[in-house]
């Protein structure tokens, strides 16, 4: 896992990313895959507080105090501490479960593409099958499902 990921763009105004879970090991590995919402995909959402630590729209790196990196399509994409700590509290999720997690199925750099898919967030949130909650602040308040 040496190569940095590298968004592909949406085909469809009603299309998403959604992140398949391959294995669950000591290293997140995930597929990150295309969705039409008017196809109705069975996907679940998370919905959490994005750590103070943001990554750098530059490089894509994260800070030394964020969580590093996830394989996603077998390639390295950074992620914040509290992100990657909401994907291992997720372990109870079955293999090819897909999820949809803002600040990784959208691709935060391209602006156009991040504000047509906020525009549709209310949509993404509403056909998701379950929405997980995590509103961790140092670990007060659990994950929780919707």
């Amino acid at each position: 896992m040496s190569t940095q990921f590298c968004y592909q763009p949406l085909s469809t105004s009603s299309s998403i990313r959604l992140l398949r879970i391959r294995k669950f090991v000591s290293t997140l590995e995930f597929d990150l895959i295309e969705a039409n919402l008017a196809n109705n995909p069975v996907y679940d959402a998370l919905s959490y507080t994005w750590h103070l630590e943001e990554q750098s729209s530059a490089t894509s790196e994260v800070d030394s105090e964020s969580g590093g990196f996830i394989s996603c399509n077998g390639m390295k994409l950074g992620v914040t501490a509290n992100l990657r700590d909401g994907l291992l509290r997720l372990e109870q999720l079955r293999q090819e479960t897909l999820i949809w997690i803002d600040a990784i199925c959208i691709n935060q750099q391209d602006l156009e593409e991040r504000s047509a898919q906020v525009d549709m967030m209310g949509r993404i949130f509403r056909s998701a099958r379950t929405v997980v909650s995590g509103l961790e602040s140092h670990g007060v308040t659990p994950m929780a499902e919707y």
